[in-house]
C-alpha cells in the first residue's frame, strides 16, 4: 500500500510542492493517514456504497480501522448484502453462486485485461517465502497458502460427533463415546494431510505449472475422488474452498471491481459462521494489547498496596497507560487529528441498566423549579 501514496514535499528552486514516489512514507505520517482516511472514504462512498452495487446492494456494514504491529493502518469491515442466500437455509448451490458471482481467486489474462493482472501481480500474490505472521501457532501458513486447487467452488461438510445420548446409556460410557469419535476424527485429519502433502510439496515447486487440477493430481498420482475426500476432512467446522487453478493457488481472494478501486491487497470472505464471524469481529474492535497489560497489572498491584485514595489510583493508572503506551506515528496523528477509526451504519446509543451506576442531576436551575418533594432529580439515561 505505501506505492500507492504521493508524499509532498518543497522545492526551494521554484518555491513549490512536487510530488515525489520515491521518498519513505514513514517520514510522512500525517500524509499517509489523511490519504488513507480519504481513500476508505471514496471506496465506501463511490464503491461499495455506489449505485454500481459490485459486491451487491449493501444493508449494513460496520469497520474498524487497525494499525498493522501498531504501524501502518488496514481495515477491518463487515459488510450485510441486501438477499443474500444463507448458509444452511439456502440450498448449498445459490450460496456458491453468490460467492463466485462477487469473489475470484484467479490471475488475470495480462492481454484482455492488462490492469487487473498488474494489480493482482503486485498486491494479491502470497510470497512463497512465508512471513513471521504466517508461522504463527506452529503452522506452515495460518493463511492456508498454497490453497488447495478446486476445479469449483464448494463448501466442505466433514464428518461430525455424535453428540446425542441415549436413554439407557451411562455418563461414563457416552463420555468414552465421544472421546472415542474424537481420536477417529483425528485420525482422519491426519490421513487427510498425509494425502494431500504431495499436492502441497508440488505447489511450492516455483518451477511447476499445471494445465488443470487433473494434470496436477496425476503427477500425485491421486484420483479426484481421493483427493475431493481428502479435502473434506481437513477442519472440524464448514469451510468454503474457492474455485482455484493449480496455478493460480498463491492468489488471494479479492472482488474485481473493489480492488480495482483499492489497489491494495484485500481478502474478502463469505460468512458461513455467524459465531466465528462475531468473535472476529470483537478480537479487533477491543483488541488486547499483552504487554501494556502486563504493565498495567504491575502498577495496579502496586497502586493497591499504597496508602491512596480512590481517585488518586485512577490518576496513577491512567498517567502510566498514557506514559507507557506503544503507537505508531500513523495512529498517534489518527488520534491527534480525532480521525474516524471506526464506523458503522447503525448508530449506537448507551442504556444504563445498572442502578447503581454513574448518573447526572438535571441543572440545578431546574432543580430550584422543582417542587419540594420530587424524586424526579436524574437525567434520563436516553432522550
Amino acid at each position: 500500500m505505501a506505492s500507492e501514496y504521493l508524499v509532498l514535499h518543497p522545492r526551494k528552486a521554484t518555491n513549490r510542492l512536487v510530488f515525489s514516489p520515491y521518498q519513505s512514507w514513514r517520514s510522512n505520517p500525517i500524509t499517509v493517514m489523511r490519504v488513507f482516511e480519504k481513500r476508505v472514504e471514496a471506496l465506501m462512498t463511490n464503491c461499495i456504497l455506489s449505485p454500481s452495487q459490485p459486491i451487491g446492494e449493501v444493508e449494513d456494514y460496520f469497520y474498524r480501522v487497525e494499525f498493522q504491529a501498531r504501524g501502518s493502518p488496514h481495515i477491518h469491515m463487515l459488510i450485510w448484502i441486501k438477499d443474500s442466500p444463507k448458509f444452511e437455509e439456502d440450498p448449498d448451490r445459490h450460496v456458491m453462486e453468490f460467492i463466485d458471482r462477487y469473489i475470484s481467486c484467479k490471475m488475470s489474462d495480462p492481454d484482455t485485461d492488462p490492469e487487473l493482472h498488474k494489480i493482482v501481480s503486485e498486491v494479491q500474490v502470497h510470497s512463497r517465502k512465508h512471513s513471521k505472521s504466517c508461522k504463527k501457532g506452529n503452522v506452515a501458513c495460518r493463511f492456508g497458502f498454497p490453497k488447495l486447487p478446486m476445479d469449483k467452488t464448494f463448501i466442505t461438510r466433514p464428518p461430525t460427533i455424535n453428540c446425542h445420548q441415549k436413554e439407557d446409556q451411562n455418563d461414563a460410557d457416552f463420555e468414552a463415546q465421544i472421546e472415542e469419535q474424537k481420536r477417529a476424527l483425528a485420525e482422519m485429519q491426519k490421513l487427510a494431510k498425509q494425502t494431500l502433502q504431495p499436492v502441497r510439496d508440488l505447489l511450492m515447486d516455483p518451477g511447476a505449472s499445471f494445465s488443470s487440477l487433473t494434470d496436477l493430481l496425476c503427477q500425485c498420482n491421486l484420483t479426484y475422488e481421493q483427493y475431493f475426500a481428502a479435502a473434506q476432512c481437513l477442519a472440524n467446522t464448514h469451510v468454503v474452498m474457492l474455485r482455484h487453478h493449480p496455478n493460480d493457488c498463491w492468489v488471494n481472494a479479492y472482488n474485481p471491481d473493489l480492488l480495482r478501486a483499492w489497489k491494495a491487497n484485500m481478502d474478502i470472505q463469505y460468512v458461513i459462521d455467524d459465531y466465528s464471524c462475531i468473535m472476529y469481529m470483537m478480537s479487533y474492535v477491543a483488541k488486547p494489547e499483552h504487554e501494556m497489560t502486563e504493565f498495567l497489572k504491575n502498577v495496579i498491584k502496586h497502586v493497591k498496596t499504597s496508602d491512596v485514595n480512590k481517585r488518586d489510583e485512577m490518576k496513577q493508572i491512567m498517567q502510566a497507560y498514557s506514559k507507557h503506551r506503544e503507537v505508531s506515528a500513523q495512529e498517534v496523528v489518527a488520534r491527534t487529528c480525532s480521525l474516524r477509526l471506526k464506523k458503522c451504519s447503525r448508530s449506537v446509543v448507551f442504556i444504563q441498566t445498572n442502578e447503581e451506576g454513574l448518573k447526572m442531576s438535571h441543572p440545578m436551575s431546574r432543580l430550584e423549579r422543582m417542587e419540594p418533594g420530587s424524586v424526579e432529580v436524574w437525567m434520563s439515561g436516553v432522550a
